[in-house]
């Protein structure tokens, strides 16, 4: 996987700055069917061994076979996220 935070200057002293200044909260709430959403905890990609010497491989615990779509939605058919702002600071829920 290519390290394109480190490409892109990484993160420095600046962002702490950003911090104190306004900023927007952009949220995606997807099922993942082309990858099943092992990207984001599972071994991936999935074309061959996981290799914890190769960066990104190993991300998680979850088995391969996680995470498909339409057992998912069959599992939690009424599932829901709720948003709401306290103050300053963003909750949410999935229910």
């Amino acid at each position: 996987e290519t390290d394109t935070l480190t490409h892109k200057g990484g993160l420095d002293a600046s962002i702490a700055s950003a911090f104190n200044t306004e900023m927007v909260l952009v949220l995606s709430l997807w099922d993942g069917y082309a990858v099943n959403m092992l990207w984001l905890d599972s071994d991936f990609p999935t074309d061959g061994p996981a290799s914890p010497a190769a960066p990104g491989d190993t991300r998680g615990a979850c088995p391969i076979t996680s995470g498909v779509p339409a057992t998912v939605e069959a599992q939690s058919p009424n599932a829901q996220v709720i948003f709401f702002q306290r103050q300053t600071w963003w909750y949410w829920y999935y229910l």
